[in-house]
């Protein structure tokens, strides 16, 4: 290349970029770093890495229950119980929190009606100084669960169904209190 084409180069150059060629150009890359800037955001996970890590700030995980594909935990945040269910999704764990119980209840009921992410389960909690709390479900079945060393009791059933009773027993199987559900 000889030197009168080299320092025609810059010339050429400068005349180019007052064109709408060049704008146009411009343009197209601009709209392109957009594009791959909001595809990289899309790919950040946007719910929680697991289960647990969906519990709020302001809560302590009491108990936690798998029922098919997601996890019921119980909280205690402010002194109230709350359940959370946890389902995942492919941005990770994200979390549907029930009303919380009202202060004081022996037995509280919550249930879903089942969604994609969802089944359908019935839930029922409380906290009592009982040892064991047994729940009567109105098709007959019976289910058991220890008490926590905090007095906290969780015990999920899959299926949406009511309860006939929660029993609170004492450590000698004796029932302390009995709770007609709802």
């Amino acid at each position: 290349m000889s030197a009168v084409a080299l320092r025609a180069r810059p010339a050429v150059m400068e005349r180019f970029l007052h064109t709408k060629a060049a704008t146009a150009v411009a343009g197209g890359l601009v709209a392109a770093l957009l594009v791959a800037g909001l595809i990289g955001l899309a790919a950040l996970p946007t719910g929680s890495s697991s289960p647990a890590t969906a519990v709020p700030s302001d809560a302590r995980l009491s108990f936690s229950r798998t029922v098919g594909p997601v996890r019921v935990l119980l909280l205690s945040r402010r002194g109230r119980l709350q359940v959370l269910i946890a389902y995942h999704q492919a941005k990770g764990w994200f979390g549907v929190l029930v009303d919380p119980a009202p202060p004081g209840a022996l037995a509280a009921w919550t249930a879903s009606r089942g969604s994609a992410s969802i089944p359908a389960l019935s839930a029922i909690y409380g906290r009592t100084e009982a040892a064991t709390a047994r729940v009567t479900w109105r098709d007959g079945r019976i289910d058991t669960t220890a008490v926590g060393r905090d007095g906290n009791y969780l015990v999920v059933r899959r299926g949406r169904t009511a309860a006939i009773k929660v029993e609170l027993l004492n450590q000698d199987g004796t029932v302390a209190t009995t709770v007609q559900g709802p």
